[in-house]
């Protein structure tokens, strides 16, 4: 009844700053969600205004975490993304990682290449946390990320 679907099924991430490590790398996702249900679902995000949702990037590998993985310093507020029954809405997210790295090595966290879901966070009402039941967090198909050479 909820879907969230990105565009391709294998992505190349290119460099996008830093010369040798800690080399970031970035790629744009064009996700879809589609809201198949009768009634409004509610998409969490970061500022009242912002004009996407707060997404997750995981692995689907075993790896403990995906490098692509954004940390979020977000602000209160009950302004969500409104999906109403029947809608389809696209957003075009740059991906982009490493987030995080060690304290004392300085290496980056995380997987930058492997099989990877977009998540995003869904509410049943406007406090998309605090309504408790379905839904909640919906993960999308799989999709490859290799870095460019």
């Amino acid at each position: 009844d909820l879907t969230l679907t990105t565009d391709r099924s294998l992505y190349t991430a290119s460099p996008v700053s830093g010369e040798g490590s800690p080399r970031m790398y970035g790629f744009t996702v064009m996700a879809q969600f589609t809201n198949r249900l009768s009634r409004p679902v509610y998409l969490e995000r970061c500022y009242p205004s912002a004009p996407i949702p707060i997404y997750g990037v995981v692995p689907v590998e075993g790896q403990v975490e995906a490098g692509y993985d954004p940390v979020w310093a977000c602000v209160g507020h009950d302004s969500p993304i409104v999906v109403a029954a029947g809608e389809t809405r696209t957003d075009s997210l740059r991906i982009v990682g490493p987030n995080a790295w060690d304290g004392h090595t300085k290496e980056p966290l995380g997987a930058l290449v492997g099989h990877f879901q977009l998540r995003y966070a869904v509410g049943a009402c406007p406090e998309v946390d605090g309504c408790g039941g379905e839904p909640r967090g919906r993960g999308s198909n799989n999709f490859e990320v290799r870095l460019e050479p």
